[in-house]
């Protein structure tokens, strides 16, 4: 049966009963197929591979409307791997489940990893378990080139996510500076803005990233995945963002659209303020575009009256209304718009631009790292660390809030958080077995507590409460340990520490030390 259907291949690339004029790198397809068992080889997969002739040629595979299934893929890997100057595969629904430990996954991230130009991996449609997370968080890790990797599960742990973005924009620092030393400019001075891992669901058609161009010459092939825009330095010192005065009414509507976007609810209040105030008016007139497809996304868009109607190929593919926002893809990762947007009827927006965006943002994102590697660097069990493993923990950090009398920790749960405090104040209190309370001090702005239970995951040693407004940054020892490893290793990196905290025997030193 296969022979007979790549008879039928070879009569219609027209070249009779024989396939010596085929291209060679369908032959190669065809032959994984055979290989894996396959006897149907994929028809779209041929067509493609046909129209790039060859192996040089082949930048790019699309299987978004195309189901090859895992044996399927693995053929396509291999075919990939001989192609070094592939930048950009869409696997497609179903087609990749990163789901479990089994030979389709394992094949796909081996030939990325080692891949010398692949930049980008689009998963949409793919369910992806934290075994898969995982494998993707190495492969980001592993090879410099991956800038960009689309997953839209839901069910993911947030953290895993948070890794795999790191990484990547760990690579595009990278990419960055070697374009600069390699343009003779010194890379010195270069700022950065964050490079996230897109969050948004499968079937939101209108926040569907756009597909990387893969018509750019061989030479800045390294740019087609999707990447964040670099401001210098200079750019910056030239930028200066517009403040617009706004009503108390209307910052008490814009804040908490703001709060509810992962673009901002994680700042902190002054840093809201601070985007919140450089945000400007629009009003559009019924049928007015706002956005045109393919053309450059320059601001982030927040509606407060009325509705736009999102519009892809002639058809309307979402209804955006007030509270709701649109723009900040374009605005993350500097991309040509996706989608049309139009105004149902007389439509007020409020938006921020692309440049306040990245200015704020980029201060944000260098102050927060500041603050957290400080702290870090008075912590024991953290203080040894190099800047760059500082950083990693820095960038794992989620933020929490506390009233004043609200309990940060309570004596006698189960602990393996670790906090520092950003903002505020807290005291700290112990309840002895005859029921007195111990005040055993208090904690400010740059300390920490938590980081014995964190270690070990014993019962909280005493009560840690919120003294005025505070806000403090926190991590989860499986996060540490995520990006890490094990915290009994990082611990024995430094014999004083190691001893202070571990007792002769091997179990936890006493807590009142600590």
């Amino acid at each position: 049966f296969f022979f007979g259907y790549c008879l039928l291949l070879c009569l219609r690339l027209g070249v009779g009963t024989s396939c010596a004029m085929t291209p060679p790198i369908v032959n190669e397809y065809l032959t994984k197929c055979k290989e894996h068992n396959i006897k149907k080889p994929n028809k779209e997969v041929i067509d493609q591979l046909e129209e790039a002739q060859g192996f040089e040629e082949l930048e790019s595979l699309d299987l978004s409307r195309n189901y090859v299934g895992n044996k399927g893929m693995l053929a396509i890997m291999e075919v990939i791997a001989k192609c070094k100057n592939f930048s950009t595969l869409v696997v497609g629904q179903h087609n990749a489940e990163l789901s479990s430990d089994n030979e389709f996954v394992d094949k796909i991230m081996q030939v990325a990893a080692a891949h010398p130009s692949m930049t980008s991996i689009d998963f949409m449609g793919n369910p992806v378990t934290a075994y898969g997370a995982k494998k993707l968080l190495d492969l980001a890790r592993e090879n410099e080139q991956i800038l960009y990797l689309h997953l839209d599960d839901d069910e993911l742990d947030q953290k895993l996510k948070i890794r795999i973005r790191e990484a990547l924009e760990a690579n595009l620092h990278k990419m960055w500076a070697q374009d600069a030393e390699d343009s003779g400019e010194a890379a010195e001075g270069v700022k950065f803005v964050s490079f996230h891992v897109p969050d948004v669901k499968s079937d939101d058609s209108a926040n569907l990233l756009q597909k990387p161009d893969t018509a750019d010459s061989a030479k800045g092939r390294r740019r087609t995945g999707i990447s964040a825009e670099l401001m210098r330095g200079a750019d910056s010192e030239e930028h200066t963002p517009v403040y617009v005065e706004k009503s108390h009414a209307v910052k008490d509507q814009i804040r908490p659209i703001l709060l509810k976007n992962p673009l901002f609810n994680h700042l902190a209040k002054s840093e809201l303020k601070t985007f919140l105030e450089v945000m400007f008016p629009n009003t559009w007139e019924a049928g007015t575009e706002i956005m045109q497809v393919g053309t450059p996304g320059k601001n982030f868009y927040m509606i407060t009256k009325g509705a736009v109607d999102i519009i892809k190929e002639g058809n309307v593919v979402a209804v955006k209304k007030e509270s709701e926002v649109f723009g900040e893809l374009e605005l993350m990762y500097n991309t040509n718009a996706v989608a049309t947007v139009k105004a149902q009827g007389e439509v007020e927006t409020w938006a921020i631009s692309r440049k306040d965006y990245q200015y704020l943002m980029m201060d944000e994102m260098v102050n927060r790292r500041k603050t957290y590697t400080e702290i870090l660097s008075r912590i024991p069990i953290t203080q040894h660390l190099s800047s760059y493993e500082k950083l990693q923990i820095a960038d794992a950090l989620d933020t929490a809030t506390f009233e004043p009398g609200q309990k940060v920790i309570s004596q006698g749960e189960q602990g393996d958080v670790m906090y520092m405090i950003l903002e505020g104040s807290v005291d700290i209190r112990r309840t002895t077995e005859d029921g007195e309370v111990a005040d055993l001090g208090g904690r400010g702005v740059g300390e920490y507590f938590g980081e014995f239970e964190f270690l070990f995951n014993v019962p909280r040693f005493c009560d840690v409460i919120a003294k005025d407004h505070l806000r403090a940054a926190f991590i989860k020892k499986k996060d540490f340990e995520l990006s890490m490893g094990p915290t009994m290793d990082i611990l024995k990196r430094n014999a004083a520490v190691y001893r202070f905290y571990v007792s002769e025997d091997g179990s936890p030193a006493d807590r009142n030390k600590a």
